[in-house]
């Protein structure tokens, strides 16, 4: 679990940052929200460079970073109306279950980005135990959860 207001990887909803309408879905049958709020991308140290100007190890959520031209172009999902995102760098070292799965990701897709949002629905606490999760889960569109070693999907 983190410590403070953010969704760091590990009590997070996770989305494919290539498609501009996940905003829109989350924030619709997810989140439950004004559809202008924004979603951050956490981004493996490695590649930061490749979508934000001047970015530097920033791994709280805290630091807005111009993105660059091809950041604009491959994950429209995280930057925002002014053309900046709120990064997540992840470092190996310090989350390296979270930098491996985007890492796979990037390896898929090759874009080294996730969107990342808390998991929670709008006005509640971040999701804080397995039961809470579960009810997230369970009263939002969320296609899919990952509790532990365990898999969930509402998908045929």
């Amino acid at each position: 679990m983190e410590y403070g207001p953010r969704a760091l990887g590990n009590r997070s909803i996770l989305a494919d940052p290539r498609d501009v309408a996940i905003k829109d879905r989350i924030n619709a049958t997810i989140k439950y929200r004004e559809q202008y709020r924004p979603f951050c991308p956490s981004v493996i140290v490695e590649k930061q460079n490749d979508y934000f100007q001047n970015a530097f190890v920033a791994p709280f959520m805290a630091v807005n970073c111009r993105a660059t031209e091809l950041g604009k172009q491959k994950i429209p999902a995280v930057v925002h109306i002014d053309g900046t995102s709120r990064i997540q760098s992840v470092e190996r070292s310090v989350n390296p279950l979270y930098h491996d799965l985007i890492s796979r990701f990037e390896r898929q897709t090759g874009v080294g980005v996730l969107v990342n949002t808390s998991l929670n629905i709008n006005e509640q606490p971040l999701v804080n135990s397995p039961l809470e999760a579960l009810h997230t889960y369970f009263c939002s569109g969320l296609d899919s959860l990952m509790l532990g070693n365990f898999y969930l999907s509402k998908q045929q």
